[in-house]
């Protein structure tokens, strides 16, 4: 069911040039816990951000982002190196869960919410 609901989302993803696709090539199976949003920048981001908020749902930041911009992180190191790759997950993603109990209202929600 995750597989077909990652599936599903990822068509709407392919026809948005606002977000990137992600290569999954290398998999055999998908069991993703959650859905990938990847904007090509920050602005994009926002917008859709806030669809999905207006939406009523649920999102998280990309699992950690950037650890070197979590205040935990500042506490106990001073060093701080270029992470480029995870600097731009962190200022331009988030996820929305992937479960199989999601209804085909929720998809439609979320199908509508990743449209261009």
């Amino acid at each position: 069911k995750r597989e077909k609901n990652y599936l599903q989302l990822e068509k709407i993803v392919k026809e948005n040039d606002d977000l990137v696709n992600l290569d999954r090539r290398h998999l055999n199976l998908l069991s993703n816990f959650s859905f990938p949003v990847v904007c090509i920048n920050k602005q994009k981001r926002d917008i859709y951000y806030n669809r999905f908020v207006s939406a009523g749902v649920e999102i998280r930041p990309m699992i950690a982002g950037n650890i070197q911009e979590q205040p935990f992180f500042r506490k106990y190191s001073t060093n701080e190196d270029p992470l480029p790759g995870v600097s731009i997950l962190h200022e331009n993603s988030f996820y929305c869960g992937n479960y199989p109990e999601l209804t085909d209202d929720n998809l439609k929600t979320i199908s509508h919410c990743l449209s261009n």
